[in-house]
């Protein structure tokens, strides 16, 4: 039997009154606003050209929040292709999103304000208070840090057609060897992402959003509107998470990475107790698990570009760091893990 949050996408979308012709335009303000973005010239700095990627970047990030839009795109990761449709609105000053995964199983994701919401076939609705879904699209390009530049430079380049539009490419390079880049397209008329590569050192392209369709609105649709009156199940507490229990201390990070969360729980599939860790310089995450009763296997490195793992026993007790940095960045961090009773 299907829970009605489920198909809410597919009831509103029935249920809705047939419109007439296509969508209206954006206001004529907001393409005037476009034009004031700076366009790089081969006679500026760098540093007058980092200046202006940065003026990309915030409207880049201003249009993603504040702006309501369909967006229709494609990820492709490790040889796998998964297919979303994403949906944005402001209602009443609070944004609003519903993320739909196209394939495999239903899964969706609404967001209503500080409330995520999880929905799928087989698990009961589950809401958590958090500030992003954590969706195909990354959680920097909402709000970048404002220290990025102190570990990325920002390269404004080229002007290609993505999608059917015009996309200035912005470059986010890694100024040291423990983190990756990332390659974005942004619509010059809209500001919305078109394209979204997250690259390695040697320009290898390990992760790859495309946008291809978007549709830009001037107020937020009736299902946005349908979405924001829904009830959802109150946002849960977990009982199952403590403070660290201070098995280990975690003694070295790449420069720019600060602690997000750190908390004891118990890992759903092993019925373990961990302490876990999770860092991030806006753009990358490095999250650290100290498990005290795992088998004794010293070291465990597994590479697929996005997501690295690194473990490494100590006597029984294992220190196990995942990623989306270069492995040999994870593996520095489990080797200077310092734990309780061991020198």
């Amino acid at each position: 039997m299907m829970f009605p949050w489920l198909v809410l996408a597919a009831v509103t979308t029935a249920s809705a009154p047939t419109q007439q012709g296509p969508k209206a335009p954006v206001s004529q303000p907001q393409s005037q606003a476009v034009e004031q973005l700076p366009q790089p010239s081969s006679s500026q700095s760098a540093q007058q050209n980092q200046a202006q990627a940065m003026e990309w970047l915030k409207a880049l990030s201003h249009a993603l929040t504040h702006e309501d839009y369909v967006l229709s795109l494609v990820k492709v990761q490790e040889g796998r292709v998964q297919p979303f449709r994403y949906e944005h609105g402001v209602v009443d000053g609070k944004e609003i999103e519903h993320l739909v995964f196209l394939n495999g199983p239903p899964r969706e994701v609404v967001r209503k304000g500080n409330v995520v919401t999880l929905l799928d076939m087989d698990h009961t609705p589950f809401s958590y208070r958090a500030d992003t879904i954590r969706g195909p699209i990354p959680d920097a390009l909402l709000s970048p840090p404002a220290d990025l530049a102190d570990h990325y430079d920002l390269v404004l380049a080229g002007v290609s057609r993505i999608a059917g539009h015009p996309a200035q490419l912005l470059r986010i390079v890694p100024k040291d060897q423990y983190r990756h880049g990332f390659w974005i397209w942004i619509d010059r008329d809209s500001h919305l992402p078109l394209r979204v590569d997250r690259v390695a050192q040697d320009a290898e392209v390990i992760e790859q959003l495309m946008v291809v369709d978007v549709d830009q609105l001037d107020k937020p649709s009736a299902h946005i509107e349908r979405v924001a009156k829904a009830k959802f199940p109150a946002p849960s507490t977990l009982t199952n998470q403590g403070a660290p229990e201070k098995l280990g201390k975690v003694t070295w990070l790449p420069p720019g990475f600060r602690p997000v969360v750190a908390n004891y729980h118990r890992l759903a599939q092993l019925g373990e107790g961990v302490d876990y860790w999770l860092y991030s310089d806006g753009l990358a995450e490095i999250a650290v698990y100290i498990n005290p009763s795992a088998p004794r296997q010293d070291l465990t490195i597994h590479q697929n570009g996005f997501f690295n793992l690194v473990g490494i026993n100590h006597g029984g007790t294992e220190v196990m760091v995942v990623g989306t940095v270069p492995s040999a960045a994870l593996e520095r961090v489990a080797s200077q893990v310092t734990l309780q009773g061991h020198p």
